[in-house]
């Protein structure tokens, strides 16, 4: 190259007669001028933007303009020679690829957080779309894009949730710094927003608001440095349905939730909620919480667990395990406590083999949503009743804690398979392990070995991760029940006239007597 420019001409054959982009009157048509306006703040936009990317340090950039318009530059540091060379995506036309008009309420969206708002509302939103009866994932989509059309908290909120969803479910890889920082920057402002939200409308806050307090709710402790779980391959469908054992593995954070409850007190209740599908979804998550603190809910249930059960197709054959399963309790007390407890665990007996059924994928198996609302109600029934039958230590106040106690220990391990890590399961533990005690002491397990064992089991089960697990592996080991039974099976087939269902607890409760097993046989060779 010698060093001089070559200019290129090109020249367009004029056409005559084609219609002219000025109007009648000879003014310039709407259409031109809005193209023009367009074109025009673009290019000021864009020379703006270099001017301030070649001259400006990091805390002028930080200063510079509103958080969404800066965090980009915040997540994505370069160094200067590269930000002179490369403009920045959200800068360009119109803002942003995804939001070329700048439409949202919150304009100039950095790209990683058009990312996260698609990914919100492709695989996250759409999830509640089974609370709401007909909808499809497309209506929950277009239902959620109305939202943060409209509303800046309801956007700052939902790109949040979704920076959160998709960190955590970064099973065992490390989460980029762009995210965090989103997530930090967009709480903050949904925080900011939320409040001022409040302020301006008192308790009559927009249906907008309670969403925006139940999301922060549910991901506002997540935290900015978050360690994704390792992969858990094969897991029940009751643990991914609804992502009931993703949501219970996060920290929840009870100021906006009891404002959030409080609120909803306030107006009624839960059927007072306009939007039944939010309904739902609060119930669902007040039950969560509560069985995660072995407390009452807050709210009644919003159907009973007969009625709900009552829908379900009729029963047209039997299997092995309805003819067992819950027999067990029938002859235990006959203390009026207990026999209300003998009705709520009726219905845990019916939801175990109506998914039974939908296992064996049987024609008169109930749906899925259907035994999904059944085990949550049955948790509000379970946590709903008292905690014990007096004060004196009875065998009849044994028995019934027993029975309440383990059924919601089998609840956790089969039907409703929560993380240990939040969930009620240590102390679950450590309540029916004082309770074995006290049946050893007063000689309960001559007369009640069946029941005993099944509680045992379920106790083992419950402190897997636990310190107390070396004690149920213990207890087995040295209580003489090796004797008894002298394989897993025999064990088993005891634990089907109580609760018990194989796909859910079989592999845990072998797991547990094998390790018994191990220190049974380690004894006896060293005698």
């Amino acid at each position: 190259m010698d060093g001089k420019q070559k200019t290129r001409v090109l020249f367009v054959r004029y056409q005559p007669g084609r219609p002219s982009s000025h109007s009648s009157n000879g003014e310039i048509s709407q259409q031109k001028h809005a193209a023009r306006e367009y074109h025009r703040k673009a290019k000021e936009k864009r020379r703006s933007a270099r001017q301030a990317e070649d001259t400006a340090n990091d805390e002028a950039l930080a200063q510079a303009g509103p958080l969404m318009g800066s965090t980009h530059k915040v997540m994505l540091p370069r160094s200067k020679s590269t930000q002179a060379l490369v403009p920045s995506p959200a800068r360009g036309l119109g803002g942003g690829s995804v939001d070329p008009f700048n439409s949202y309420t919150v304009k100039d969206l950095s790209p990683h957080a058009h990312r996260m708002l698609d990914y919100s509302l492709t695989y996250q939103w759409p999830l509640f779309s089974f609370a709401n009866p007909g909808a499809t994932v497309e209506d929950m989509k277009r239902h959620v894009m109305g939202r943060i059309m409209f509303s800046a908290t309801s956007l700052y909120a939902v790109v949040f949730v979704g920076a959160t969803h998709w960190a955590i479910s970064q099973y065992g890889r490390e989460v980029p710094q762009e995210n965090a920082m989103l997530r930090l920057n967009y709480k903050n402002s949904a925080l900011r927003q939320l409040a001022a939200d409040v302020q301006n409308t008192g308790p009559n806050v927009p249906n907008e608001t309670l969403y925006t307090m139940m999301a922060l709710a549910a991901y506002g402790r997540s935290g900015e440095k978050l360690k994704p779980p390792p992969y858990k391959p094969n897991q029940s469908v009751l643990a991914t349905a609804h992502e009931l054992e993703f949501y219970s593995r996060l920290p929840i954070e009870w100021a906006h939730l009891r404002a959030l409850f409080h609120i909803i007190k306030e107006r009624g209740g839960l059927p007072a909620i306009s939007r039944p599908g939010f309904a739902i979804i609060t119930s669902f998550y007040d039950i969560l919480t509560s069985c995660q603190r072995l407390v009452a809910p807050t709210f009644p249930p919003l159907e009973s667990t007969g009625s709900l059960v009552s829908t379900w197709p009729p029963v047209e054959t039997r299997t092995p395990l309805s003819y067992s399963l819950g027999t067990g309790f029938s002859s235990l007390s006959d203390e009026a406590t207990y026999v209300r407890l003998c009705t709520v665990i009726d219905y845990v007996v019916q939801i175990t083999l109506g998914y039974d059924r939908y296992e064996r994928r049987s024609p008169d198996a109930p749906i899925l949503y259907h035994v999904i609302r059944a085990r949550s109600a049955v948790i509000h029934d379970l946590l709903s009743l008292p905690d014990s039958v007096g004060d004196a230590v009875t065998p009849d106040s044994i028995i019934y804690e027993m029975s309440r106690l383990g059924s919601l220990a089998y609840m956790l391990i089969s039907l409703y398979p929560i993380a240990p890590g939040n969930g009620p399961h240590a102390e679950l533990a450590r309540r029916l392990q004082g309770l074995l005690g006290h049946s050893s002491r007063l000689g309960m397990w001559d007369t009640h070995l069946p029941f005993l064992l099944w509680a045992v089991v379920l106790g083992g089960i419950m402190a897997k991760e636990f310190a107390s697990r070396a004690w149920y592996v213990q207890y087995l080991s040295s209580s003489g029940l090796k004797d008894t039974f002298s394989t897993w099976s025999a064990v088993s087939t005891i634990m089907t006239a109580f609760l018990w269902h194989k796909s859910g607890c079989e592999s845990a409760g072998k797991e547990l007597w094998e390790q018994s097993w191990d220190i049974t046989q380690q004894r006896a060779a060293s005698v």
